[in-house]
């Protein structure tokens, strides 16, 4: 499920990465320097699978993390937490 998501943000025409650190790296990329904040902008909860009579859920947090809010130098993370 990250991968398709990430592959729908790339689509899109964003940057994205799997993680944080790379995140900060592709911003570092793009000659983006000083501090960066992060703030989490998207989160979805979706049922998950049903093992052994309980059910599972899916939660997808994406984090975008920027220089400044008011340029658009923005990468984003994706996490996938099952609980």
């Amino acid at each position: 499920m990250k991968a398709e998501v990430i592959n729908d943000l790339k689509d899109r025409g964003y940057m994205v990465a799997s993680s944080e650190r790379g995140a900060r790296a592709l911003l570092h990329q793009c000659g983006v320097t000083g501090y960066i904040y992060e703030g989490e902008i998207l989160t979805r909860v979706f049922p998950g699978a049903c093992i052994r009579g309980y059910q599972y859920s899916l939660k997808v947090v994406v984090t975008a993390f920027y220089s400044d809010p008011a340029s658009s130098d923005y990468a984003y993370s994706v996490n996938i937490i099952r609980f």
